[in-house]
């Protein structure tokens, strides 16, 4: 019976070790307090600068997906424990990549609520006649 456990630990750790795609990792719940008292302005140059580090961490895992990680395999024999209590083999990149989609969505979220877009396209008009 042991034995068996120990093979269902060992393979689990190894199937988390695949990394998985950028596209799938989960967006997380980000709060929009931080983002509430900007102008919409700085909301979209904040947004700007979060899209500019989404693109920049993608193309850091686009390559990795999928491939093995040696690191996972190593905590699946000698790290046994990580396995139950650990992160499961979610690298950094993975971690902040999916903050940083939260994140943009907390500021979407708080764009739509301000109706920037319309306020944005008013001061366009007003601009350009």
């Amino acid at each position: 019976m042991r034995i068996k456990t120990f093979a269902a630990a060992v393979l689990a750790g190894l199937l988390s070790g695949c990394a998985s795609q950028p596209e799938d990792v989960p967006i997380l719940f980000h709060s929009t307090d931080p983002y509430v008292d900007l102008e919409c302005q700085r909301l979209v140059a904040e947004r700007a600068q979060l899209a500019a580090r989404e693109r920049q961490l993608y193309q850091v895992l686009k390559p990795r997906a999928g491939k093995f990680d040696e690191d996972a395999a190593m905590n699946a024999v000698v790290l046994l424990p990580t396995l139950f209590f650990g992160s499961g083999g979610v690298s950094r990149d993975t971690s902040v990549y999916a903050l940083v989609k939260s994140r943009i969505k907390a500021v979407d979220e708080v764009f739509a609520d301000k109706e920037c877009a319309k306020e944005l396209q008013g001061e366009g008009e007003s601009t350009s006649g």
